[in-house]
């Protein structure tokens, strides 16, 4: 192998490695949209329910909170 060949590999190589790295951040960039879309529709679909039934959100929103605070309590002794 002669300096142009070795320099022919690397910039194949290099040129192989690039496009990988771009394929990665493109489908990274497709995971966050959709996460982040997910992440909306729940939002969306949690204030809903809350408003539709506010005093059972309210309900379980106390009964978490007390558990929380007994087990939290129950920690210290």
């Amino acid at each position: 192998m002669n300096t142009n060949d070795i320099r022919e590999k690397a910039e194949d190589l290099r040129a192989g490695a690039e496009e990988a790295a771009q394929t990665l951040k493109d489908r990274a960039a497709e995971w966050q949209q959709l996460t982040k879309d997910n992440a909306v529709e729940l939002a969306r679909r949690t204030d809903a329910y809350v408003r539709e039934n506010v005093w059972s959100s309210i309900g379980v929103t106390a009964i978490l909170a007390f558990t929380l605070g007994v087990l939290i309590a129950r920690r210290g002794d």
